[in-house]
Parts: C-alpha cells; sequence; structure tokens
C-alpha cells in the first residue's frame, strides 16, 4: 500500500533548494487546473529515494523537498504491506511517522526538534480501501473527479487531523497528482504559520504574567516591539489565505481548503488573533501601570518639594531679619523683621517643621 508523508522542517533552510535545478510554480493562470500564487509560492527539488530494504516495514519510493515561505517541507511515498498492523492502527501510524523522522535524520540531518508533526494520507486506488479506523469521524471529504479531469471512475480527497487518504489514486495523471500534494502542502505551511504566530504570542504573555508584580519600563518597551512584530505577523499571516483563495485554482486549491476544514482553521485563526489582541492590552495595562508609577514618584518628588519650600521661607525669613550690620538690619523699630528678631527663631522653625508635617499628613490622606 502506498502512503504520501509530508514532514514540515522547521528552521531547516534547505541547502538543496539553493540549486538552480528547482522547479516552481506556473507564471500564468493558463487553465482551471493552473495556479499563480504570490504568496505560498513552491520551489521542490528531488531528494534520495531509499531501496528495498527487509529490516524495514516501508520504503520510500519518492522523496522531494519543497520550499515555500522561507519554510521547508518534505514529502515521501511510501511503499509497503500493512498486513501487520491490521488491528493496530496506532501502531502503523507509529510506523510511518518513525520512517519519515528516521529518514529526515539520515539523509537530511534534521534533529526531531525540527520536525513538529507528520502527515499521512493514503494513497487508495480505484475500488480499494484504507487501514480499517483509518479516517477518524471528525474528517472532511470532498471530489475533485472533475477537477482533477478523470473522465471514468471518481477522485475523492478525505481529510483529518493527522491521517487522510486519497481514493481513486491510480486515474489521477500526474500532473494532477502533483497538484494534490501541493494543495496539501499550502494548507500545511499556512497552518505551520499560524501555529509559528501562536507559540511567539505565548512566549510574550508568559513574559507580561511575569512582569505584573513589578512591571519595569524597559521590560514593557521590549514587550511592546514583541508584541508589535506579533501583530505585523499576524496581519501577514491573512495574505497566505487570501493568496490561496485569490490565486490558486483546481485541484490544488480544493486540496488545500478540505485539509483546512478538516483541521479546523478558521477557529484556530480566531484564537489566534483574539490572543494577539490580548497581549497587545495586557501590555497596554502594564504601560499604564508603569506610567502610573512614574506619575505618581514625580507627584510625591513635588509635594516633598513644596513642603520643603514652607521651612525654606521660615529661614529665609529669620536670616534676613538678622542680617546685615547692627545700624543696617532690615526693618525699622517697628513691623514684621522687627517682631521676627524679637521672636524665638527655635519657635519659629519648629512652627514650620509642624505646618509641613501636617500638610504632610493631609495630602497622605486625601491620597
Amino acid at each position: 500500500m502506498r502512503f504520501l508523508l509530508i514532514v514540515p522542517l522547521n528552521g531547516y533552510g534547505a541547502p538543496l533548494l539553493e540549486s538552480g535545478s528547482a522547479s516552481s510554480d506556473e507564471a500564468f493562470l493558463v487553465s482551471r487546473s493552473t495556479s499563480n500564487p504570490e504568496v505560498l509560492v513552491q520551489r521542490w527539488v528531488d531528494a534520495p529515494a531509499l531501496p528495498a530494504r527487509p529490516e524495514v516495514a516501508f520504503d520510500i519510493d519518492k522523496a522531494a523537498l519543497c520550499e515555500v515561505g522561507g519554510r521547508s517541507y518534505l514529502a515521501l511515498e511510501a511503499v509497503g504491506s500493512v498486513s501487520a498492523f491490521e488491528d493496530d492502527i496506532v501502531g502503523l501510524e507509529t510506523a510511518l511517522s518513525g520512517h519519515a523522522r528516521q529518514y529526515v535524520a539520515d539523509h537530511l540531518g534534521v534533529g526531531q526538534e525540527h520536525v513538529p508533526w507528520v502527515a499521512r494520507y493514503a494513497l487508495v486506488p480505484e475500488g480499494g480501501k484504507e487501514p480499517v479506523h483509518w479516517m477518524a469521524a471528525e474528517s472532511e471529504c470532498t471530489d475533485v473527479t472533475q477537477a482533477a479531469g478523470v473522465s471514468f471512475g471518481e477522485v475523492a480527497v478525505e481529510m483529518g487531523w493527522g491521517n487522510g487518504v486519497i481514493r481513486g489514486w491510480d486515474r489521477l495523471s500526474e500532473p494532477s497528482r502533483y497538484h494534490i500534494v501541493r494543495g496539501i502542502i499550502d494548507a500545511q505551511h499556512i497552518w505551520n504559520d499560524a501555529a509559528a504566530i501562536m507559540t511567539r504570542n505565548d512566549a510574550a504573555f508568559r513574559a507580561v504574567i511575569g512582569a505584573q508584580e513589578r512591571p519595569r519600563r524597559k521590560e514593557i518597551r521590549r514587550l511592546a516591539r514583541e508584541a508589535a512584530s506579533i501583530e505585523i505577523d499576524a496581519s501577514s499571516h491573512q495574505l497566505l489565505f487570501d493568496d490561496l483563495i485569490q490565486n490558486v485554482q483546481g485541484v490544488r486549491r480544493q486540496s488545500a481548503e478540505v485539509l483546512l476544514r478538516a483541521w479546523r482553521y478558521e477557529r484556530f485563526v480566531g484564537r489566534m488573533l483574539d490572543r494577539v489582541r490580548d497581549l497587545a492590552q495586557q501590555i497596554a495595562n502594564l504601560q499604564t501601570r508603569a506610567e502610573s508609577r512614574y506619575q505618581g514618584a514625580v507627584q510625591a518628588t513635588l509635594l516633598v518639594l513644596g513642603f520643603l519650600v514652607v521651612v525654606d521661607t521660615a529661614l529665609s525669613f529669620i536670616g534676613t531679619a538678622f542680617s546685615g550690620d547692627v545700624t543696617g538690619v532690615p526693618g525699622g523699630e517697628s513691623g514684621i523683621f522687627a517682631a521676627l528678631r524679637d521672636s524665638d527663631a527655635d519657635v519659629m522653625l519648629a512652627g514650620a517643621l509642624l505646618i509641613t508635617a501636617l500638610l504632610v499628613l493631609l495630602f497622605a490622606r486625601r491620597r
């Protein structure tokens, strides 16, 4: 039985794609089966296939690397018997995923941390059956017979979470098969991009929670820059789905849309946008708190300076009253300065300090 395995390689630069032999998408919408994407542009290059080996359950018949939007994806066509997994669907899934991961490690040198998942699609000929319990109840199915240009028989694409099946694979021409694979890559890339944004947003949100107890302006500025970058990425993400709707046609578009429906993409991206807005709101709250603390510190400083003016004014009056020569002291024998000279300077200073203390208590109670 044949299986199509799609492996996202996050963080893998795919140096093979830098060669000039890579093939890309069509340039014009010359027919209903061609596409002219602007963002979802795919570049493909062949990867080495694996010869049949008796010690493994599946052989890699075909392999190719795809680069789209700065991310790499590996497409494998595995061939092998599933009789050993007749009553063990989990074992079959594990074997296929493990075989794909092993290929990635052995032939591309990519660590397991760069492989977020392995998507498995059974390629079933007309009249054939996929393994028992291969598809879950929440799957989505679409008929692509007309879009694939099949004159006899039926071709259907059924997608679910992790597994999928393409019925009538033998009826498809080679170009139609390529278009279905490209559509699956489109959908996985759109989902992968949204998942990366969600991961960044979650990390930033955890940092915001950590800064709640004592928000510092430097840290808040860093988080604000990160939130702005995430908002830009979230807005740019919308271009991917727009490109799929506007510039991708035929069986490629149908395959991508049915996979996104099966994965509940609209709900997922809605949650992503909500989380991005929540992050921006929480950072705005932190900025308000930090500004409030700063304004409170400035206000307290000004109040202290204002209170000290009372003491400073008292000391100035005392100093002025006793300044100059005896014959030239300010004021006459009567008046304010004469009264100041006749009074006790310690009492005046104590009175000023008392007034200042009363003012401090008054403002403290009002705040």
